[in-house]
């Protein structure tokens, strides 16, 4: 193999805020990863496809978009919306989001639904954003032909007990066999899967979130076009980023409540008698932790 005709990734889920499960300067392990992917782009001098959910949320930070626009700014990237770049789920909404935001600045095209040609490259790309079905499914001869979908697939058996959601690789790759390559975001595991000679790749997230990520190694793939092969390469991470599983869920606990808090504020007290001490009855009501108590009154300004 000589050079690679595309980088291949998924799922950054870029974001101002730290998972409950992590302890290190998450910030500072994101932009670790995206220069990687830039050192690659400058390395190989090939595009960048990415499979959604480039934001963790629909309207993330402006420091987080800054992030991308400084980091990719002059390079190809193409990308397709998922669910985390919409607002409220909703069809379309991206163009008001911080997708919308990398697109206008020339940062990543956005594929919703249409076919590229990329001359330079010789493919055809056709992006389907999360939710829709393929339109216009029309590969050519000639072209190297390749799907950019994003939706929930797995390589063997389901994710979870009563998973009915998700697709398995191989009939993806059965149900649109004019395609070369299939790529497909949605599912953080990384893997390859190859039949008849055409391969779909599901290149996994670039963090690690969760606590069952914590032996996780997340991955990139190059994808080489005349010979429809990728190969790996690793994002890199760092040791001991993670708090204790005990830790975790006792933070998720407090978010919860913080959660519960806010949403109850609105619907089962009366304000306008006084508020601080239905503040203090929810608070006893609820059993919330000395931490919780702290955050609340002090986004209360008290």
């Amino acid at each position: 193999m000589s050079q690679p005709t595309t980088i291949i990734a998924s799922d950054l889920h870029l974001r101002s805020t730290r998972p409950i499960c992590r302890k290190d300067d998450y910030w500072l392990a994101q932009l670790t990863k995206i220069a990687y992917l830039r050192k690659l782009m400058d390395k190989y001098k090939c595009p960048l496809f990415l499979a959604g959910d480039i934001f963790d949320r629909g309207i993330s930070s402006p420091s987080t978009e800054k992030l991308l626009i400084q980091q990719f700014s002059n390079k190809e990237i193409y990308g397709i919306p998922g669910q985390h770049d919409l607002i409220n789920h909703k069809r379309l909404s991206w163009k008001e989001g911080s997708l919308g935001v990398l697109e206008a600045s020339f940062i990543v095209n956005v594929i919703s639904n249409k076919t590229l040609v990329l001359s330079n490259y010789n493919i055809r790309l056709h992006g389907v954003p999360y939710g829709e079905e393929i339109e216009n499914n029309l590969p050519a001869k000639g072209y190297y032909n390749v799907l950019m979908l994003h939706t929930l697939t797995v390589n063997k058996g389901p994710l979870w007990f009563g998973d009915d959601k998700s697709i398995s690789a191989k009939s993806l790759l059965r149900k649109y066999p004019a395609y070369d390559l299939i790529i497909v975001g949605d599912n953080h595991q990384p893997f390859v899967v190859e039949y008849k000679r055409r391969i779909l790749v599901s290149p996994g997230s670039m963090m690690r979130m969760s606590i069952d990520q914590i032996k996780a190694q997340p991955k990139i793939y190059l994808w080489y076009a005349e010979d429809n092969v990728v190969e790996e390469a690793y994002y890199p991470i760092e040791e001991d980023v993670f708090l204790s599983e005990t830790t975790s869920i006792k933070r998720k606990e407090d978010r919860e409540q913080l959660e519960a808090f806010i949403t109850n504020l609105n619907n089962e007290y009366d304000f306008s008698l006084d508020f601080e001490a239905n503040i203090e009855k929810w608070i006893k009501e609820n059993q919330v932790s000395n931490q919780v108590e702290v955050e609340i009154w002090k986004a209360l300004g008290a």
